[in-house]
């Protein structure tokens, strides 16, 4: 999806937003995960997107472990409950 860029990293160039970025094996985010993330690097660069953001639940510490080694860095944290 894109979406307007992240005040906190306001850069100039289109941001695509990558959300519901899963694997079936949590085992395998280092090879298909890899292998998912960096297609869609190469498909959004060569779109001319300048940046990606990608969703991540905190509790899902397999998967941002591989976000944080696959040359991405955390911006932020939502916290959700009822008004």
């Amino acid at each position: 999806t894109t979406v307007p860029s992240p005040p906190i990293f306001d850069i100039p160039g289109r941001t695509a937003m990558i959300d519901d970025f899963m694997i079936a094996d949590p085992a395998r985010w280092h090879d298909a995960g890899a292998a998912l993330l960096d297609d869609a690097r190469h498909r959004l660069a060569a779109e001319g997107y300048a940046q990606i953001v990608v969703v991540n639940a905190a509790k899902d510490t397999a998967k941002a472990a591989f976000l944080e080694g696959a040359d991405l860095s955390i911006a932020s944290q939502w916290w959700t409950g009822r008004p």
